[in-house]
């Protein structure tokens, strides 16, 4: 069974005349991997509705023992989709093609990380430091924020469910829609350039590209070297 990523439509200025989206198949085994957060943003969390997709097509999915606990979901429920519970970030981090946190990830997981892996997760400026830089440069990370992403297409961002829905539930399983097709892009699409060229969420919330700053006013901080997303991904010379 191939999963099914919902199309998505270039971003306005945009010209794509590269050859067509790879995507792996699902006998193209990828690991995915969701690390617990003590502090999620927005109190919202990956249930185990977020992972089943990606099990359904085989993808592994690793989780991190605990990553429910706020939302009172037992690891039990994660292992019963057909996640593979582990207790430590480092069982987690180093079989993983794309990792997922709903907190900014730490310093002692960064140093974790392999070369070229992608990280979905909230980012705040002023909690970013030269170090985190340095670790994500020298490892030529992909670094995806979800709460970058503003409000488009009818879609609502991060901050839009959180206004919108006092329910806690139905809160909850509006993040689920939000989040799901995030993954679906960067774990299915073989090439993580493909992923941000096939997706205006994707493409407005990264801030590194293999190890390379893309967001500007966090660049313009810290004295940083900068260079424009569009630049990277669609410039073949």
């Amino acid at each position: 069974m191939k999963t099914k990523i919902a199309e998505t439509a270039p971003m306005a200025g945009t010209q794509l005349q590269e050859a067509p989206a790879t995507i792996e198949t699902a006998g193209q085994e990828r690991v995915l991997s969701f690390i617990r957060s003590e502090k999620p943003l927005l109190s919202l969390g990956i249930t185990p509705e977020t992972i089943t997709p990606f099990v359904e097509n085989k993808v592994s999915v690793l989780v991190q023992r605990g990553t429910g606990s706020f939302l009172f979901i037992p690891d039990i429920d994660y292992a019963d989709c057909g996640a593979a519970l582990q207790d430590d970030t480092a069982s987690i981090i180093a079989p993983a093609h794309v990792i997922v946190k709903t907190e900014p990830f730490s310093i002692t997981e960064l140093q974790q990380m392999r070369t070229g892996q992608i990280l979905l997760s909230p980012f705040f400026q002023e909690k970013f430091t030269q170090t985190h830089h340095e670790l994500i440069a020298q490892k030529q990370l992909t670094a995806i924020a979800y709460n970058l992403i503003d409000e488009r297409n009818s879609s609502p961002c991060i901050e839009t469910i959180s206004q919108q829905f006092q329910d806690e539930i139905a809160r909850q399983n509006e993040f689920t829609k939000f989040i799901t097709p995030l993954i679906s892009n960067l774990i299915f699409n073989k090439e993580i350039r493909t992923a941000i060229q096939t997706s205006p969420e994707i493409l407005q919330g990264t801030y590194y590209y293999k190890g390379t700053l893309t967001h500007k006013e966090t660049a313009e901080k810290h004295g940083l070297p900068f260079r424009n997303i569009m630049e990277l991904c669609w410039n073949w010379n």
